[in-house]
């Protein structure tokens, strides 16, 4: 078969199969319209009887209800077997029924043998007994309670009702009443479209060997047909089973439906008969051919009609399926190459999505995306670490709840400011709780309404990097610190060296033992007590040069407390207890000096509310080889202890285990960096040392540091050298000093040693005056700090226009130039301010001698 006939046999079928629904669905609906009919039918008659039945039970209630007062005439003459009365009293209501009820026919009173006392509608008739034939009669003498139900008697079947009678609460007899069967038909019939009859079965029949002529019955099988003279139902054939609900059919070139309702049931609920209802159906069954025939006509047509233009057409469509058969192909081509692109877009997705999440959880900080109500919806590997949560803990939790376990967010957050305005915030947020200092950046996740859907959330733990910059803060302070400890040195000294001179000179007019003499000699030992002051300004400044050296530490111990004491509030006690004989350790002074500021830094803070004893002590001790066995790296041996004590909170013993470490502090953020002690175990393990410390909360804390102490002795501060007379001389010195009152000591002290001395406060003019006669001089004193031109620089430049011209430079500070670059530069002395008369003089002659030394050599050569 050809590719055109299965096309043609194709589409014939399914229009076939097509108009083969339609017509069945057209067919189900005239059947379901049939179906509709008949079970109007049937409601109609059924709601029919049972309300007639309804009515007419509710009527005899109520007349047997007034029947059965106490004081009922009816009842009084039943009771008294008085039957005219019971005829004449009963016969008003009689009539009154009757007339209100057409279908009401029975009204009897039975005596309680079963014996009939009266009957209403044929009151000569009486004395007959029921018992064998009406067992509803029976049945209500013995139980005495009222019934009702349909019942075959000598005049057919009846609806009746019997209703036991009592007076004065004794037992008289039966009261009944009962319509009609066919009357109920008859009603019935009014409100259907077919006729009604009843049947029976044939058993209930022949109890009562009914023998009337009046009811035509007609026999069914087992049912007894009442068929009221109706011609259709005289035709119906023996044959009909009246067992079937619904039976078809044709009398009279008709189509009926015969229904029938098994509905009449005697007092004891059983099926005695019922309703048969002969239903005109033959205009429905007509229809329902007609339109079987017109539609089979129709969908024959229609297939004709529709396979000839399909054969006539299919040429055509077999060209244009075959041009669209090659489209076809390019499409699907076309097609299978957008698949592989978006392919591979979609594995470029996954990819970037893949790449995203792995950036998502490899950032060091803290990043989650929340929605509009600061819930997390995602959160990276380095918030489930820092929180150490497991794995989807945090997400649908809020935000703050995560950071700090409140129930607002968190003061200053940002994420409520993006929120409001759409646009990125940040603010750095210090979490007391977490002890960290973060920088928390958020910004919008907006969607095509440009409207926030989601937050991101940035959390980037700096407080490392705060720490850092309030070092570098401090360290930048004490640089200004030094700076201005650096100009206050150097004019300080220049001061000095005027007193320290002048005084000098002063106290050689003098007789020695005088009064004079020795209060120059205090204005001297202040001085130099003045000195030392500025000396050790500069050593806190870290100014100084840092070298280690034989040094006895209670100086250092002293002259560091007398600065704290000027820096520690009036509150606290400091308690001193320091051994002068302590002994001699190898270090730098600017350590030492560390050491003990950043120990008694660290007491004071301890002291809540600035009051306390801080106590500092310097002792001698011997180690054993016990006491230094937990200190690796230190020998046993002589010591030196320098004790600090506070009686402020103490440490408790987890906190002790981490003192030491860098950055780790008790104190509130602003008050410590949490370096001091790391520094000061640094220190004293460089020094082969170790520090211990003693401590209880509530009690205070004692810190212990342990030097190694040496057998060198130091000289004190206050010792003096005995001067020496210094040689005198005739040479030709230029002195130069921005200071007038320095260049005014130098004169005369190396004028009275017989020197001839040029003075000028102007580096510019010394060397204009040099210049133009390099030989007028023979030694050149020149300060380093001077405007316009240095001393190093007035130094470099003599130097290269003589040589061998000796140049002695002083300095009270200098931040850029070193007694070791001075050297370099071919400077003879270096002297530091202030300078005594007695040095300067050593100086000078030094400086001197030298020069003459070399030209000696230079000669004998």
């Amino acid at each position: 078969m050809s590719d055109k006939s299965k096309a043609i046999l194709t589409v014939a079928l399914s229009i076939i199969t097509l108009a083969g629904i339609f017509l069945y669905h057209g067919i189900s609906q005239y059947n379901l319209l049939m179906l509709q009919a008949i079970e109007q039918e049937e409601t109609r008659f059924h709601a029919r009887t049972t309300s007639l039945e309804t009515v007419t039970s509710g009527l005899f209630t109520t007349q047997i209800n007034n029947m059965l007062q106490p004081k009922s005439k009816i009842g009084s003459a039943f009771a008294d077997r008085d039957r005219e009365k019971l005829y004449t009293v009963t016969l008003p209501l009689f009539k009154a029924l009757e007339k209100e009820n057409l279908y009401f026919k029975v009204m009897h009173f039975h005596l309680p043998d079963g014996t009939t006392f009266l009957r209403m509608h044929n009151p000569d008739f009486f004395g007959d007994n029921l018992q064998s034939i009406r067992p509803m009669i029976t049945a209500v003498n013995k139980s005495r309670k009222r019934i009702a139900g349909f019942e075959i008697g000598r005049h057919g079947p009846y609806y009746r009702i019997a209703q036991p009678f009592f007076v004065n609460d004794a037992f008289v007899g039966v009261l009944e009443f009962g319509i009609k069967i066919d009357q109920l038909l008859e009603a019935a019939e009014l409100d259907q479209s077919g006729r009604v009859a009843s049947y029976f079965l044939g058993r209930e029949w022949r109890k009562v060997m009914h023998q009337s002529d009046h009811f035509k019955m007609k026999q069914f099988g087992e049912f007894l047909l009442n068929t009221h003279d109706n011609s259709l139902y005289k035709k119906l054939s023996s044959k009909t089973n009246l067992s079937i609900h619904i039976n078809q059919l044709e009398l009279d070139d008709k189509i009926y439906f015969l229904h029938t309702q098994p509905i009449f049931k005697n007092y004891r609920q059983q099926v005695i008969g019922g309703i048969t209802v002969l239903q005109d159906v033959t205009n429905l069954i007509h229809q329902k051919n007609s339109y079987i025939a017109q539609m089979s006509s129709v969908v024959l047509l229609l297939t004709v009609l529709c396979l000839s233009i399909l054969y006539i057409s299919f040429n055509k469509l077999v060209g244009s399926l075959e041009k669209t058969q090659i489209k076809l192909k390019e499409t699907v081509f076309s097609l299978i190459t957008e698949v592989e692109e978006r392919t591979k877009a979609e594995a470029r997705a996954l990819e970037a999505q893949t790449e995203w999440e792995k950036t998502f959880n490899v950032m060091d900080d803290m990043v989650t995306i929340q929605n509009s109500d600061m819930r997390i919806v995602r959160a990276n590997k380095a918030a489930y670490d820092f929180f150490k949560a497991k794995q989807g803990e945090l997400e649908g939790k809020k935000c703050y709840e995560v950071f700090r376990g409140g129930v607002q967010p968190c003061p200053g957050c940002p994420g409520i400011d993006t929120l409001q305005d759409i646009h990125n915030h940040s603010e750095i947020i210090t979490h007391k709780k977490l002890g960290k200092i973060f920088q928390v950046s958020s910004a919008p996740l907006v969607d095509h309404n440009n409207e926030t859907r989601y937050l991101v959330h940035v959390a980037k733990d700096i407080t490392g990097q705060k720490k850092l910059e309030e070092e570098l803060l401090q360290a930048q302070k004490m640089e200004a610190i030094g700076t201005l400890a650096g100009g206050i040195a150097h004019d300080f000294n220049n001061i000095l060296s005027a007193i320290i001179g002048f005084t000098e000179l002063a106290k050689t007019g003098l007789k020695a033992g005088s009064t004079a003499a020795a209060d120059l000699d205090e204005v001297l030992l202040a001085s130099k007590r003045a000195t030392e002051l500025v000396k050790q300004i500069l050593t806190f400044s870290r100014k100084g040069t840092h070298k280690c050296q034989a040094l006895e530490p209670y100086f250092l111990v002293k002259e560091a407390l007398k600065l704290l004491r000027a820096s520690l509030p009036t509150t606290l006690v400091i308690q001193e207890d320091i051994d002068l004989e302590s002994g001699t350790i190898w270090a730098d002074p600017i350590k030492i000096h560390q050491i003990i500021v950043n120990l008694c830094t660290n007491a004071q803070h301890a002291m809540e509310e600035e009051t306390g004893i801080l106590k500092v002590s310097l002792t001698p001790r011997v180690l054993s080889a016990d006491d230094v066995s937990r200190h690796p790296g230190v020998s046993p041996g002589p010591f030196i202890e320098l004790s600090v004590s506070d009686t402020g909170c103490g440490i408790d013993q987890q906190t002790q285990q981490r003192i030491f470490e860098p950055y780790f502090t008790t104190k509130a953020i602003g008050k410590g960096t949490g370096l001091g002690l790391s520094v000061i175990l640094g220190i004293v393990k460089e020094y082969k040392g170790l520090i211990t410390v003693d401590s209880e909360p509530e009690k205070g804390s004692t810190f212990r540091v342990y030097l190694p102490a040496i057998t060198q002795k130091v000289k004190k501060s206050a010792e003096t050298d005995t001067a020496k007379p210094v040689p005198a001389g005739v040479e030709r010195i230029l002195t130069v000093d921005d200071e007038s009152i320095i260049i005014a000591f130098h004169k005369k002290i190396l004028s009275h040693l017989g020197y001839t001395v040029t003075t000028m406060s102007s580096s510019e003019e010394a060397y204009t005056a040099f210049k133009n006669d390099p030989q007028s001089f023979d030694l050149l004193i020149t300060d380093q700090t001077m405007p316009v031109l240095s001393g190093s620089k007035l130094a470099s430049e003599v130097l290269s226009i003589r040589p061998d011209m000796p140049i002695i430079l002083c300095t009270g500070y200098s931040s850029t130039l070193s007694e070791e670059k001075a050297m370099e530069i071919g400077i003879k002395k270096f002297l530091t301010k202030p300078v005594d008369s007695h040095d300067l003089q050593k100086a000078v002659r030094s400086a001197l001698d030298e020069k003459m030394s070399v030209i000696c050599c230079s000669n004998n050569t």
